[in-house]
């Protein structure tokens, strides 16, 4: 799938399984859908060329877990968060977990959340 730079998922997706789009390296932006409700661990590791990350929720985990870091650790440094990524919107967030956007993300331009009152 190195070749892949978009994406449009089927109506209905819940679940995107472990390291989906890894090594991507086209791959500038992408929109998770709302309906989806889990994300595996690595699903955007050498996503080399990722600009924007349009998501749901962060399910629970620190940002870095979807890029391949585990924890907060510094270990895996070849699988961390590009440094191309600079806007990250996440469109159902409730609850951001603490330290979630600690671990590689000191360049990321914007972290937003599109919310919806009714």
């Amino acid at each position: 799938m190195f070749w892949l730079n978009e994406y449009n998922f089927p109506d209905g997706v819940t679940s995107i399984g472990e390291g989906v789009f890894h090594g991507c390296s086209g791959l500038a932006s992408i929109t998770i859908p709302n309906s989806v409700e889990s994300l595996g661990v690595s699903v955007f590791s050498y996503c080399r060329t990722l600009n924007e990350l349009t998501l749901p929720s962060l399910f629970g985990q620190c940002l870095g877990y979807y890029f391949g870091a585990s924890g907060y650790s510094e270990q895996g440094e070849n699988k961390i968060i590009q440094k191309t990524l600079k806007h990250v919107l996440l469109t159902k967030e409730t609850n951001i977990p603490e330290n979630a956007f600690y671990l590689h993300c000191g360049f990321i331009n914007s972290i937003a959340e599109q919310l919806t009152i009714i």
